[in-house]
């Protein structure tokens, strides 16, 4: 899997094991939360500094992003079995973005965008 989406699926799970908003994790490195929905959609990788400071934050060593599966996290995770589906559902999007070789993305909802498209 592409790097920048492992850290942006590591970076789902780990918000919704701390049982997490995008808005409380925002507060606590500074940014916008649509900075942390665009970190966790793999639209903007996440510079090393608000890696490590996530890292600080919220008590996770840095190489399980390099090492951890999301999966794993959430299936440990003592939050709801529908949280974790949504958890999940955003972890299945990205994996399907990182391994699509057809030269389009496709957003969250499922929709096709051809790349140098101009509406």
């Amino acid at each position: 899997m592409n790097v920048r989406y492992k850290i942006a699926s590591m970076l789902v799970a780990i918000r919704y094991d701390k049982k997490q908003t995008q808005m409380k994790v925002a507060k606590k490195l500074n940014v916008t939360h649509q900075q942390i929905q665009k970190y966790e959609k793999g639209v903007n990788g996440i510079s090393a500094e608000k890696l490590i400071e996530f890292c600080n934050a919220y008590d996770v060593p840095i190489n399980i992003f390099q090492y951890g599966d999301a999966y794993q996290v959430l299936d440990a995770s003592d939050i709801s079995i529908l949280k974790k589906e949504k958890a999940m559902f955003l972890i299945d999007k990205l994996e399907e973005k990182a391994n699509d070789k057809s030269g389009s993305e496709k957003n969250l909802a499922g929709q096709s965008i051809s790349s140098g498209t101009y509406i």
